[in-house]
């Protein structure tokens, strides 16, 4: 049988996130979800889909884990700090890096 290699229309394909961007919207850190991945042999080098991010809260609630409620009055003062340091923390659009 004859082989044709055909290009697929990639619009269909799912978004990937940074690990980072991951991080802070569940409110967990890099390390925890990096950490899955990579016992699951995943690599997170070019991100994350939003269907991993799903199967990794899944696995986290069957196991009993619970997420810390984020202290925002203490990211509030950390960023305060960080501010009388001479710093600012900036959002920055992950396609304008």
């Amino acid at each position: 049988m004859a082989k044709k290699l055909i290009k697929i229309d990639k619009s269909g394909s799912e978004r990937r996130y940074s690990v980072q961007v991951v991080s802070q919207a569940i409110g967990l850190s890099e390390g925890a979800i990096s950490g899955y991945f990579n016992n699951q042999d995943i690599s997170v080098v070019g991100g994350i889909t939003a269907k991993q991010v799903v199967e990794f809260a899944e696995w986290r609630i069957s196991t009993g884990r619970k997420y810390k409620e984020i202290d925002w009055n203490e990211v509030n003062a950390l960023l305060s700090e960080l501010r009388t340091l001479g710093y600012e923390v900036a959002d920055v659009n992950e396609e304008d890096k």
